[in-house]
C-alpha cells in the first residue's frame, strides 16, 4: 500500500511537470474541481507537509494519513478475522505501523492520549522487537515513560516476529503463542505492556 501510495505520488508530479509545460501551465482550470486552477490542486497535495493539530501537538499533515492507513489495516484485520481467515498484511505497512506505535507510545504527550500509558513508567525495565528483515525497536521503561533507544542491548523481554505478526500480537489481534512469534525473557513484562497500549 506505501509503494502504491508513492507510485501515484510520482505519477502526480509528472503529470504537473506535463500540465507545467504546457499552454496553460499552472493557471490552467481543473474541470473536476470547479473553482481550482492547476497550482490550487498541487497546494492541497503538498499540503501533507504543513503542521496540522495532532493529540500530541503540531505534526505535518502527513500524521493523519499514516495514522489513518495503520488504524484501517487493523480493522481490516479484525473484519478477516472475524470471518475466520487469516489476515494478509504487507510487511512494509506492518512494519511501519510497529513503528509508528512506538512513536506514539514513548511520546511524553501520548499519556495525556491515552493515561494509561502511565501504566509504562517504569525502573529501567527493557523490551526489544525482533520485527524480522527489519531494525529493531529497543524501548527502556523509566520513571518519566517509556523511551526509545536505538539499536539493541539486553533485554528484559524480547518478541521475534514477521512485521505482520507482531502488529497483530501488539494491537491484541494475536496471541504472543501464535506460531512464528517467539518471547524470550519476561512474558508478565511484555503482556504488562500490550495490556496497556491497545488502541
Amino acid at each position: 500500500m506505501r509503494n502504491w501510495l508513492v507510485e501515484r505520488t510520482d505519477a502526480f508530479v509528472e503529470g504537473v511537470g506535463e500540465v507545467g509545460n504546457s499552454g496553460g501551465g499552472f493557471a490552467s482550470a481543473v474541470p473536476t474541481c470547479p473553482g481550482w486552477t492547476v497550482r490550487d490542486l498541487v497546494t492541497a497535495v503538498d499540503g501533507r507537509a504543513d503542521p496540522v493539530w495532532t493529540y500530541l501537538g503540531p505534526r505535518p499533515a502527513a500524521f493523519w494519513t499514516r495514522r489513518t492507513l495503520h488504524d484501517t489495516v487493523v480493522h481490516h484485520a479484525d473484519l478477516v478475522l472475524a470471518a475466520g481467515s487469516e489476515p494478509d498484511v504487507p510487511e512494509d505497512v506492518a512494519a511501519d505501523a510497529v513503528d509508528e506505535l512506538f512513536e506514539l507510545f514513548t511520546d511524553p504527550a501520548g499519556v495525556s492520549l491515552k493515561p494509561s500509558l502511565a501504566h509504562l513508567r517504569g525502573t529501567g525495565e527493557t523490551l526489544l522487537l525482533r520485527p524480522r528483515g527489519r531494525p529493531p525497536l529497543f524501548v527502556v521503561r523509566t520513571p518519566g515513560g517509556p523511551v526509545r533507544r536505538s539499536g539493541e542491548g539486553p533485554a528484559d523481554v524480547v518478541l521475534t516476529a514477521p512485521p505482520p505478526d507482531l502488529l497483530l500480537v501488539l494491537t491484541r489481534r494475536r496471541s504472543a503463542d501464535h506460531p512464528g512469534v517467539r518471547v524470550e525473557g519476561d512474558r508478565a513484562l511484555l503482556d504488562h505492556w500490550v495490556a496497556h497500549t491497545a488502541l
